[in-house]
């Protein structure tokens, strides 16, 4: 089983340095993210991808990782082959408290699976995610290998980060009307979406990690808010979409 391994022991002066960094990456995982990129890059390339992995001494499970690594790999040789460029939208992470507000813009990447879908429909995808105010724009083929290290490696982060195991606790999402299903999508591969439930609130437990979340609106269109959520949160994540 993969195990992400810690950096070699520093030298003289540089040691207290590198004991501050590592002490942190255990509890900010931005940082263990970025501490972590080149392993999960490297896993990425390879041929599968592990349903398991150790990281910081925290064992966690990937199996709904894996998959979507595969068919990563599956939508870049399609979209290679068609000639389609990939395409990625910018939005905004919120962590673990905020439930509101403005945070960092950070570029995830689209999934359009299933392959045996027609490009027509991703077509749609983009249409669709244009007219809730979310804008794609296309990218070539290894920035969208970078783009999807850079944010799977958040995602693995906050899920070691958050230390709920297998059992996460619920997430309660509120929208503008009662009624409305809510979808919610991966934060590092951004697809139509699967349905989280019934608001408002709509609530689920989902695994911890990273994820943007959207309604069905009442013309049975989808609509994302712009943004991207630490899961669990510490409250309520509002929708403000119509």
């Amino acid at each position: 089983m993969p195990r992400f391994q810690a950096p070699k022991p520093p030298r003289h002066n540089e040691a207290e340095s590198a004991k501050a960094s590592l002490e942190k990456s255990n509890s900010d995982p931005d940082v263990l993210a970025s501490a972590i990129r080149g392993d999960v890059s490297s896993l990425v390339s390879q041929s599968s991808f592990p349903n398991q992995l150790t990281v910081d001494s925290a064992q966690i499970g990937t199996a709904d990782i894996a998959k979507d690594v595969e068919e990563y790999r599956t939508q870049m040789e399609e979209l290679s082959l068609s000639g389609n460029p990939a395409h990625a939208v910018d939005l905004e992470y919120r962590s673990h408290s905020m439930a509101t507000g403005r945070g960092r813009i950070i570029t995830v990447l689209l999934r359009f699976l299933p392959i045996t879908e027609p490009i027509s429909k991703y077509e749609g995808f983009l249409t669709s995610l244009n007219q809730s105010g979310i804008r794609p724009y296309p990218i070539s083929q290894n920035d969208a290998h970078e783009i999807f290290v850079d944010r799977l490696s958040e995602f693995i982060a906050t899920r070691v980060d958050s230390g709920v195991g297998s059992s996460p606790p619920s997430t309660f999402v509120e929208t503008n009307r009662i009624g409305e299903t809510v979808l919610y999508a991966k934060g590092y591969f951004l697809s139509t979406g699967t349905v989280f439930g019934t608001s408002t609130p709509a609530i689920a437990s989902i695994p911890s990690g990273r994820y943007s979340f959207g309604i069905l609106n009442s013309k049975g269109q989808q609509q994302f808010e712009n943004a991207v959520w630490s899961i669990p949160t510490q409250s309520a994540i509002r929708l403000n979409l119509s």
